[in-house]
């Protein structure tokens, strides 16, 4: 994918909040406790604790900009070091514990529903690139990642797996191993005291006909049966997760792998993971701290060693040269911005790593990628840059680097304009470019989305592109991906995502520009307009099988396969969802359906255009769960799509409680896709709601530009409209909204209830940036300057005034009800954890006090920023989200 690879998401957390699984349904309160209680000034009563909330210490500080002066006395706060600092946290969670403490039963009931509802094992199919099949994996207690697979059955491994604990975190040495791959093999049992490999107990043969996790099992029960022998045996089998080789006919060879004592005890989070061309070397990169910063290593898979010099720290992104041992790479700065491309060979020391590229200007991020045919590397450093204007766009800088002869350098492609994008992909000495460079030829181009153009290698430069695919009306262009025989474009037609393929090559003489639909396309079929796309890794160029994940609200994700040579499309796998009755599952034809032409819209109604699919069906919830799209008029007449989703039969209208779900930022997709954790809520009465507000993305380019920079209000706005639309129009209880917002989600749902405190009875914030004007005037923290294009400079009198109405720390109501509030943070960046507390602390000394005891914060450092800590650590913090949601729905209250 051309955009999606260099445009880094700040959220990328793929159901990132609130999840429960299973069917158990506990003694939890009951819509009878949803009263009628008014909301505006209401004091509501929670069982008395031993702990009285923190009161933080305050410290008078004067802040001044473009002659303003205010007070900030929790500054002091930023400094994290701080003994007094460390105290306020560890009172805090004092509190937040004495606080949920008569719901841990009701904890304990969630954690076991989400564990119930895990499939023991999930697996992907493998899928082919180049003379290798490749599959991720994750099976409950045991195994979680990528697999590879040699298919040419000449290369010979060492099976072995790796101990990855956090002491010894790229240790080579094995502590299960068996002999070469070969039909019968020998796995072999180890004593370990003190983490020294000491003698070998026992040795077995290994069936290849039984996967790898069977043998691992039958070893730890062996080691079991030793220890009751009285023998101090350890022996890791129980792996976390794994990254390990393949082969179909059923021989598995262990990559890397991850302990339970990660999972319980640590972090470990997998980057960036890239082959080399000659798939001999995996270079990936880890961050074992929760704080974001990766280090690169390089794993030999031949020999299953890693090169200890090439551990470098800061590390983002990664591509190959084809011959396999040259490595690019971006490292970040003290700010946490990739800056600089390196360049490594294999069995170098990082010291003499050469400097291919540095972008000195701090509003700029570097990346790097490899085209899809491996031919160059693309060097893009890309922003937003300010106009005379005062607004921010998009711009990019673009080199390219011959794979093939790296050492001949950079090729500058394109210079900065600003506004102007460039996203470069190569098939048969041309390259085709997504771009949104303005044009003269085609009127009807608004400038919102992208076009192809297209220009030959000797040619490589912005000047010469020919446009050939220009979107036709009511058609946004977003991304695209190619293969040798066949270019996939995904655009919005309507509010509807679409995807098509077409043939490859496109004639080049071709002078004309043309629509999509002038090339013959096959739109991939889909089974709704709620449907979310998530492209799979899809890395073999000569493949001619599209991959996807299809997900709707209702609709487990979807693993299909299209078949773009001959327009066939699998149902390859469905995510597995347990204990949910089968009496509540649709069971949809797979067969392709005529009428998703006339519900998508599109243009195209040839029967020969498409084969039926003869695979398997797909399971659907939508006989037990509703989905509906609806549409809220915001404070300026725009329209603001809100999706609706309830169980049919315990959702109860007008008495039933709601959250409502927002985010609003860098113009990226608040994610609907299907989420089992919903359902435990759902089950129970509950409405979830998303309110896709402006700022976020849209149709277009446009709906991010109406909620960014001096339009920030409108996301404001649209979100406390849709809450307000719920409950006028009766779909919740009127005392029962409330909100949910992740990092700078939290920035809507922080103004919208200091906007409308009465309007919410709960808000969770998580990882919450609510500090906007401090942070964003102090360009030392990392990731500010970047923070400019989404917000704007402060620095400058019309954006500090205009940031200063909004930022939730500074407008919070002077001794107003506020809502119950559950404020958390996992580490200690991007996000400050400081943010968090400076919000907890000014509620408690500016809101009503007895309304503010139900505000708690929870920390926790070693988490990174969107949790990946493992799944069982993802179960018990949602446990405790909703646990906290139940209670402080079932307050009661009394009026003032």
């Amino acid at each position: 994918m051309a955009a999606a690879r260099l445009l880094l998401s700040k959220t990328s957390a793929k159901k990132t909040l609130l999840s429960s699984n299973s069917y158990l349904f506990p003694k939890l309160p009951s819509l009878a406790l949803f009263s009628t209680i008014g909301r505006k000034s209401t004091h509501f009563q929670f069982a008395p604790t031993a702990h009285r909330p923190p009161s933080a210490n305050k410290v008078p500080f004067t802040a001044t900009a473009h002659g303003f002066t205010w007070q900030d006395p929790y500054r002091w706060m930023s400094d994290i070091n701080d003994p007094d600092f460390v105290s306020y946290i560890n009172q805090e969670n004092a509190y937040a514990e004495a606080f949920m403490r008569d719901t841990e039963e009701m904890q304990k009931i969630f954690y076991s529903e989400m564990v119930s509802r895990m499939p023991s094992k999930i697996t992907t199919p493998p899928e082919r690139w180049g003379p290798c099949f490749y599959e991720s994996g994750n099976t409950v207690g045991k195994f979680n990642g990528l697999n590879y697979a040699d298919c040419s059955e000449q290369i010979q491994f060492t099976l072995g797996v790796v101990d990855l604990d956090l002491a010894t975190l790229t240790d080579e040495r094995p502590t299960t191993i068996t002999g070469p791959a070969q039909a019968s093999s020998d796995m072999s049992l180890y004593v370990l005291e003190g983490g020294s490999l000491m003698s070998e107990l026992t040795t077995k043969k290994f069936d290849w006909s039984k996967p790898i996790h069977d043998h691992v099992t039958e070893m730890s029960n062996l080691a079991t049966k030793l220890k009751t022998m009285g023998m101090d045996v350890k022996v890791d089998t129980e792996l976390k997760w794994l990254y390990y080789q393949f082969i179909p006919e059923g021989k598995e060879y262990p990559v890397l792998c991850r302990k339970p004592a990660v999972e319980k005890k640590g972090y470990v989070h997998v980057g960036t993971c890239r082959v080399s061309p000659d798939h001999c070397f995996l270079a990936y990169t880890l961050d074992t701290t929760g704080n974001e910063q990766f280090q690169l290593q390089i794993k030999d898979l031949r020999n299953n060693s890693i090169f200890p010099q090439h551990r470098v720290e800061g590390v983002v992104s990664l591509a190959w040269a084809q011959d396999g041992c040259t490595l690019f790479y971006t490292l970040c700065d003290q700010h946490q911005r990739p800056y600089r491309v390196l360049c490594t060979k294999l069995g170098s020391h990082s010291g003499d790593d050469a400097i291919i590229f540095t972008e000195s200007d701090s509003r700029f991020c570097v990346d790097i990628t490899s085209t899809k045919d491996g031919k160059f590397v693309t060097v893009n450093s890309n922003s937003r840059t300010s106009s005379e204007e005062g607004t921010y766009c998009f711009s990019s800088l673009v080199y390219v680097i011959n794979a093939t002869n790296p050492q001949d350098g950079l090729q500058r492609f394109c210079k900065r304009v600003s506004g102007v994008q460039y996203f470069l992909e190569h098939h048969s000495g041309n390259f085709y470019v997504l771009t949104n460079a303005p044009t003269s030829k085609d009127e009807n181009f608004s400038g919102n989305g992208y076009y192809l153009a297209r220009c030959r290698d000797e040619d490589a430069e912005s000047a010469n592109l020919k446009n050939i695919i220009m979107p036709g009306e009511d058609i946004c262009l977003e991304d695209m991906d190619i293969f040798h025989e066949h270019l996939v474009l995904f655009f919005n037609k309507k509010g509807s995502p679409l995807i098509c393929s077409i043939n490859m090559p496109i004639d080049f003489d071709c002078e004309k520009e043309m629509k999509i639909d002038d090339l013959d396309p096959w739109y991939f079929p889909l089974p709704s307009n709620m449907c979310t796309i998530t492209p799979g890794s899809n890395h073999d160029f000569m493949n001619t099988v599209y991959r996807a994940v299809l997900s709707s609200p209702v609709t487990p994700d979807l693993l299909v396969d299209y078949d773009m040579s001959r327009k066939i499309f699998t149902i390859v796998q469905q995510e597995d969802v347990r204990n949910i009755s089968t009496s509540d599952v649709e069971y949809c034809s797979p067969s392709y359906d005529q009428d998703i032409n006339k519900h998508l819209d599109i243009s195209y109604e040839k029967e020969t255009d498409v084969q039926h699919n003869e695979g398997r069906g797909w399971k659907d919830f939508s006989e037990k769960y509703a989905c509906e799209e609806k549409e809220v008029v915001s404070h300026d007449g725009v329209k603001i799509p809100l999706t609706v989703m309830f169980s049919h039969s315990a959702y109860q209208k007008g008495l039933s409680p709601g959250l409502l779900h927002g985010y609003g930022a860098y113009g990226e997709v608040l994610d609907k896709s299907w989420c089992p954790d919903r359902l435990s809520l759902l089950d129970r009465g509950w409405m979830f709601a998303f309110a896709d507000v402006r700022g976020g993305a849209g149709v277009d380019p446009s709906w991010h530009r109406s909620g960014r920079g001096l339009n920030k209000l409108n996301s404001i706005y649209d979100f406390v409209l849709c809450g307000e639309y719920l409950i006028t129009e009766g779909f919740i209880h009127k005392n029962r909204l409330s909100a949910l917002g992740i990092s700078a989600g939290c920035l809507l749902v922080g103004a919208a209830v200091n906007m409308r405190p009465e309007l919410f009875r709960a808000a969770i914030l998580k990882v919450p940036f609510l500090d906007v004007l401090n942070t964003l005037l102090d360009p030392t923290l990392p990731l500010t300057t970047l923070d400019y294009e989404e917000y704007g400079n402060p620095g400058t009198e019309s954006y500090f005034k205009y940031i200063r109405k909004y930022s939730p720390y500074d407008n919070i109501p002077l001794g107003d009800c506020c809502p119950s509030m559950l404020v958390s943070r996992r580490s200690m960046i991007p996000v400050g954890v400081w943010e968090a507390a400076k919000w907890v602390a000014k509620i408690r000394d500016t809101a009503c006090s007895r309304c503010s005891s139900s505000v708690i914060l929870q920390t926790n450092i070693n988490g990174g920023h969107f949790r990946e800590g493992g799944r069982y650590a993802h179960c018990w913090e949602t446990a405790y989200d909703y646990a906290f949601l139940i209670k402080v729905m079932a307050a009661t209250g009394k009026r003032t």
